[in-house]
């Protein structure tokens, strides 16, 4: 590939969108974290690579009091009534700067550390707070999520799909969420999904543009989102 050796802005100005925007795109696994793991990352630049990382993301924004309130407002929208957020450090035998994440839930006296609390609350945390430091730090990009809602509930897991796709319309991210799971599909607006299809080594993709014909005959049947699947989408023509 010419674009790995050499950029040409002369001849290739183009191609500038794209390795901006290939700079910006940041993947996470939401069911591939763990409130009882503590990650030791090798060097500040990861902190934005993997969910696990949040505590020490945690650390640099703690005095930061617009972005703490926003992840505050975040999480009781959610459906976790929190007063404070903070990362606190860990004491352990020869490893420096270690850190956990801690809150203070407006119904109980004490705070809950990080290894107290739910897989959901752990990971809706993290996500909230990540997310809120790429607006705030980042401002712009692409972000996938996987297996989101993986550990909530449904009411929580819909109010935070809810919650990432209105910071999706007020900012420049773009938001891409993978999932299985019925509830949250039936959560987004059906011109918003594309459903793939796999049949041995071969994934179809069927979505409001390719398919705007069954889409629209579809959206007038009053069904919900995910029983699409079962309507015979996967034998559609593009």
């Amino acid at each position: 590939m010419t674009l790995n050796v050499r950029r040409d802005l002369v001849h290739y100005p183009y191609l500038e969108d794209f390795i901006e925007w290939a700079k910006n795109i940041k993947g996470y696994s939401f069911s591939g974290i763990k409130n009882d793991q503590i990650m030791v990352p090798e060097n500040p630049s990861i902190q934005l690579e993997t969910l696990g990382a949040v505590p020490y993301i945690l650390q640099e924004i703690q005095n930061d009091k617009p972005i703490i309130d926003k992840i505050i407002e975040d999480l009781n929208f959610i459906g976790y009534p929190v007063e404070s957020v903070t990362s606190i450090g860990v004491p352990q035998m020869g490893i420096q700067n270690l850190f956990m994440v801690s809150l203070k839930e407006t119904d109980l006296q004490c705070k809950t550390e990080q290894g107290l609390m739910s897989q959901g609350m752990y990971r809706a945390l993290c996500l909230t707070v990540l997310f809120e430091y790429l607006l705030a730090k980042v401002t712009s990009g692409t972000v996938i999520i996987d297996d989101l809602g993986e550990g909530l509930d449904f009411e929580r897991s819909t109010k935070l799909t809810k919650f990432l796709l209105n910071k999706n319309i007020s900012s420049k991210f773009q938001v891409i969420i993978t999932s299985n799971d019925r509830f949250l599909i039936n959560t987004v607006d059906m011109k918003n999904i594309n459903f793939l299809t796999r049949k041995g080594h071969i994934v179809k993709a069927a979505n409001y543009s390719n398919n705007k014909k069954l889409f629209d005959k579809y959206l007038l049947s009053g069904l919900n989102n995910f029983d699409l699947l079962q309507s015979g989408i996967k034998n559609s023509k593009n």
